[in-house]
């Protein structure tokens, strides 16, 4: 390859990689589809069309495109790491170590150590990624996402006073992060009442520099849920997503507390993209099967399992409550035409 021809090929991928920033992703499509009609085989615009596909959950397309480079290149790393990643997003874990740590054993970064740890401790491996975790620290002392990761593992592995140790450590370098402070708070409250912490987290709140922490509400509706307290907790979640618009761990826990109180058409609305994103989650599914029944909008229950189906092939989980569900609606169309 030329030299005008890789400059011009990275020039289109970080133009690509600002719109996909800017959520443009049908104009970060277009950027690298007609490049890719001078150079079709070239890996990097392959391997940046699949993290535009990934972004937009088009996973069979982005996987299609790993598999093909692999074959053509099984040690390039970056294919490996969007490869983990992929399985990850489907919620694929154990299937995705083998992509993340080979790509690791050719070229290190403590963004794809974070991505390996956080696979790790999804595939319930806590013990190898807090190992892997203090390696990386090793290489990358600083490094505050692999510090925030280490106080995931510690928090699982419920070794409390090492993971606040940790987020502290954080909050040293990085006084402004939401996340390690609500995980810092969470950790020095344990064991207090849900009625003491749900008290001093509103004093929290009222302070202006963390009244727009979007954790912090999304913390104090979760112990209002806990305590069954939904209309408090539905105002503490809609506030977060304020914050953090489309966030599908508040979306989820929203639509719960909808369901509780029986507001079935809100529920439906708020579970929707979080059942999309993780369709195998039981509780997820079990929710929004439940108010799509509650409304009669079976055709949009329907239409909401064939999404998901779509976005994720392997949730096969999903084919056969589809067919049934399917199945009933011909047989009703059918008794109303009689």
């Amino acid at each position: 390859m030329s030299k005008n021809a890789y400059l011009l090929i990275k020039s289109k991928i970080n133009i690509a990689r600002g719109l996909q920033r800017k959520r443009k992703y049908a104009e970060a499509e277009k950027e690298i589809q007609e490049t890719l009609q001078e150079y079709p085989d070239n890996g990097l615009l392959l391997n940046c069309l699949a993290e535009i596909y990934m972004r937009q959950k088009r996973y069979q397309e982005a996987n299609l495109i790993l598999e093909r480079q692999l074959r053509s290149n099984p040690n390039d790393s970056y294919t490996l790491a969007l490869t983990g990643e992929l399985m990850a997003q489907q919620g694929l874990y154990q299937e995705s170590l083998p992509y993340f740590e080979q790509s690791l054993s050719l070229k290190e970064s403590s963004y794809l150590y974070s991505q390996f740890i956080r696979a790790l401790n999804q595939a319930g491996q806590d013990e190898k990624a807090l190992n892997v975790v203090n390696s990386a620290l090793e290489a990358y002392p600083q490094d505050s996402y692999l510090l925030e990761e280490k106080g995931k593992v510690l928090k699982k592995l419920k070794k409390f006073s090492e993971a606040a140790q940790v987020y502290e450590k954080v909050l040293e370098t990085a006084p402004d992060d939401s996340f390690a402070y609500k995980e810092y708070i969470r950790i020095k409250t344990s064991g207090k009442k849900n009625e003491e912490l749900i008290k001093e987290l509103k004093a929290i709140l009222k302070v202006s520099s963390r009244a727009g922490n979007p954790h912090l509400h999304t913390l104090l509706g979760d112990i209002y849920k806990a305590e069954k307290k939904y209309e408090e907790a539905i105002q503490a979640y809609q506030q977060a997503l304020r914050l953090i618009p489309d966030n599908n761990y508040v979306l989820g826990h929203l639509g719960f507390c909808y369901s509780k109180l029986q507001r079935y058409d809100e529920a439906k609305g708020a579970l929707r993209s979080p059942f999309i994103y993780n369709p195998t989650n039981e509780y997820l599914r079990s929710a929004i099967i439940s108010a799509y029944k509650h409304t009669g909008d079976t055709c949009g229950l329907i239409e909401t399992l064939e999404e998901a189906l779509q976005k994720n092939p392997k949730a096969y989980s999903l084919i056969g409550i589809l067919r049934k569900i399917q199945k009933e609606q011909e047989q009703q169309d059918a008794a109303k035409g009689k």
